[in-house]
């Protein structure tokens, strides 16, 4: 059996109607994974020829990963540089106050900048770890000041922006280094929410 699934009946309650998951992957899994990562375009018959099943339990173990949500979505990569986006900055951010309208503002602001990329909430002395891509401007020096208005700079904040890297991404772990259990969460099916 290529993965196992083992409800997690404590935490069914406290996350509202969300049962957990443990999503046991063995070796297979893990190599398919890694080999999605490294390329998400591959048909099902070369991701098979690549772990060494044949067509169709690597298509039963993909969608199954797929189901439990270890596999989230595919996408594409970009080039910032085809894109003439050659800036990329982090910049970390402490909040004014720590209310729950605050960090609503702050986390909306930073979803409406089509220049944040990414954003961290972190624990210790600031609050996020943004992370800027945008193309050579003038508003990139000024961008902190104009998009930021319900924080400030922490003393020792910085703006930094990094050195160009030939690998900028890499898969994560490979299956020697990989979990063997995975925790997922589900909503739970009607009839079951109905019961609890």
């Amino acid at each position: 059996m290529p993965e196992q699934m083992i409800a997690i009946p404590a935490a069914q309650a406290a996350l509202c109607g969300r049962i957990c998951y443990m999503v046991i992957l063995d070796d297979i899994d893990r190599h398919i994974l890694l080999e999605l990562q490294r390329d998400g375009r591959l048909t099902n018959q070369e991701l098979a020829d690549r772990v060494g099943l044949s067509p169709s339990p690597c298509l039963r173990r993909v969608r199954l990963l797929q189901e439990n949500g270890v596999i989230s979505g595919y996408a594409a990569m970009l080039s910032q540089d085809a894109l003439g986006l050659s800036i990329t900055a982090f910049v970390r951010m402490t909040l004014l106050a720590h209310t729950p309208e605050v960090v609503d503002a702050v986390e909306e602001k930073l979803r409406s900048i089509p220049e944040v990329v990414e954003a961290y909430l972190l624990a210790g002395d600031d609050d996020y770890l943004v992370k800027i891509v945008s193309i050579p401007s003038p508003r990139t020096k000024t961008w902190y000041g104009a998009n930021c208005g319900p924080c400030r700079p922490c003393p020792r904040s910085r703006r930094h922006s990094p050195s160009p890297s030939p690998n900028r991404r890499h898969p994560f772990p490979s299956p020697d280094r990989a979990p063997s259990a995975v925790v997922t969460m589900r909503r739970a099916p009607a009839e079951a929410r109905a019961r609890s």
